[in-house]
Parts: C-alpha cells; structure tokens; sequence
C-alpha cells in the first residue's frame, strides 16, 4: 500500500487520510502483478481506473515495483535482505531433515498479498532455483486471501480445542496466560 500510495503522489493525486489506504489497497489489487523475472517490469501503465472523486489513475512500472518488494525488499527501499522465498527456504531449513521434502512439497500461500497475478509462478520459479535438487509444489487457493480465518473459525468450532481457549476475563486478570495457554 505504501508503494501505491507514493505512485498515486507521483502522478500529483492526494488522497484524503480517511481514505487513502483503502483506495491504495483497492488499486494495487486490482492492478498490480508480480512479474516473473524482474527484467521484464515494463514502464507500460496499466489500464486506467478512476478514483472516488473522479481523477484517473494509471500505474507505470509502479504496477510491478509494488509486488517486486515481496522477493526482493530492496528494490521498494525496505533494509530487509530477505524476501519471501529466503524466507521460507529459511524456515524449511530449520525443520527436521527428514520432513524437509514433504515441506517442499506442500507450500500454501495464503493472506492477502499472495493474491497478487503471478504471485504462484514467481514464488514456485524462485523457490526451484534456491533449491533445485527438491520437488517443490505451491498451493495457492482461490479462497487463499481468506484462508487464515477460514482455518481459524474451523479449529475453534473443533470442541476439544475450546479447552485451550483464553476468554477476555482471564486475559485482563492475567495477560502472561496467553504464554502459559499456548501449545
């Protein structure tokens, strides 16, 4: 969002604060794509879209720029070395040696940022490079952008599960319960 907002300042559009993040966060899932190699962002702008009070906008390199910061922080300003497919390697790396294929192997993307077009085939691309010697497989759902509260609201529907609950009574009489209540 950040980055749409500073391509909206670029092009001389102010948004009001009251609705600036919600307009932002509207266009760069509407027009904003993850290219699959950063060599092919194009300064091509995207179709217009019109914003609530009229003006229209289109997003050049922008566009791409906004989803590049996902693989390679730097290039939208950010210290992180880190992008997301470092990430997860990182993090299977860490695991058991012994469940480090079946990780591989069962990659799901979910939230809000994975919903990006190309977003799968970039992270699949990146993640076979860092490991080519793995069988790496990404699931990316189409109900992805939800699926941490689809999940959520499954797990707590399960009875056994209401046994680890903290209620808001017992978190305002002890807030370090949250530390002892998890699993």
């Amino acid at each position: 969002s950040t980055q749409s907002t500073w391509a909206l300042r670029k092009q001389g559009i102010e948004l009001p604060r009251a609705h600036e993040r919600d307009v932002c966060n509207f266009l760069k899932e509407k027009l904003c794509t993850v290219v699959g190699d950063p060599s092919e962002m194009t300064d091509e702008p995207s179709a217009p879209y019109v914003l609530p009070d009229g003006k229209s906008v289109s997003l050049g390199r922008e566009r791409h720029l906004c989803c590049e910061g996902l693989f390679n922080p730097s290039a939208v300003g950010l210290k992180s070395p880190r992008g997301i497919q470092s990430i997860t390697l990182e993090s299977i790396r860490k695991c058991d040696a012994d469940i480090a294929p079946l990780l591989y192997g069962n990659i799901v993307l979910s939230g809000g940022s994975t919903m990006f077009k190309g977003l799968p085939e970039r992270m699949i691309k990146e993640m076979t490079a860092l490991a080519p010697s793995e069988r790496v497989k990404i699931f990316a759902a189409t109900e992805r952008k939800y699926a941490t509260w689809i999940g959520g609201s499954i797990l707590a529907s399960i009875p056994t599960f209401q046994d680890v609950w903290i209620t808001k009574a017992n978190y305002e009489e002890q807030p370090q319960c949250i530390h002892r209540n998890t699993f």
